[in-house]
């Protein structure tokens, strides 16, 4: 799992942007946040799994980080 944070999201779309640690951007949406509990939001840190989809890379099994200790 990489750690991350995010960088863009558009709540009434439903999805956004993560910044990885490599200067990377991973395309992501609200259907893969772990806890969907609320929209994720900007600056979030959150740990994501990447797939490889025929547009590119996209962020998958979003967690939210909350614990000090996680980021």
């Amino acid at each position: 799992m990489q750690k991350g944070k995010v960088k863009f999201y558009d709540t009434e779309r439903g999805y956004g942007f993560i910044g990885g640690s490599e200067r990377d951007f991973f395309f992501c949406h609200d259907g893969v946040v772990d806890d969907n509990r609320a929209p994720l939001k900007k600056n979030e840190r959150v740990s994501f799994s990447i797939s490889q989809t025929e547009r590119g890379p996209r962020a998958e099994t979003i967690k939210r980080l909350t614990d000090k200790k996680d980021r």
